[in-house]
């Protein structure tokens, strides 16, 4: 007997977003720059992904928002793969969040999973 097809999603899409791309420094040769340039490459994939779902949002704008701020990317360019970095911006109604999380040089080891996360939330 065949499966039934998929009936559309009649859930709304919570007013929160998480993008999140871990990579590893130890054992990554690539610059900064590439990094944040797949970082966001990858942001841009999920995104793209989350606007062709048949899912309705309630907050205008929630799922075009996806990208990191000119700031934090230059906090990340300029800064190291040990320094943590948190900035947020209000856009409209939309709050972003964008943060490297890492750990300090001093304790920075092969269980270190630095990580970029990007939070979209709605008032």
């Amino acid at each position: 007997m065949p499966s039934p097809p998929l009936a559309p999603c009649r859930r709304s899409l919570p007013p929160l977003l998480l993008y999140l791309a871990c990579f590893d420094i130890l054992g990554n040769i690539h610059r900064p720059e590439e990094n944040l340039s797949r970082v966001e490459k990858d942001f841009e994939t999920l995104s793209r992904a989350l606007r062709k779902t048949t899912a309705p949002t309630t907050v205008p704008g929630l799922l075009s928002a996806c990208r990191l701020s000119e700031e934090f990317r230059e906090a990340f360019l300029s800064g190291t793969y040990y320094d943590t970095i948190y900035l947020s911006e209000t856009v409209g109604s939309l709050r972003l969040i964008c943060s490297f999380q890492t750990d300090p040089e001093e304790e920075f080891d092969e269980y270190s999973r630095p990580y970029i996360y990007l939070y979209i939330l709605s008032d």
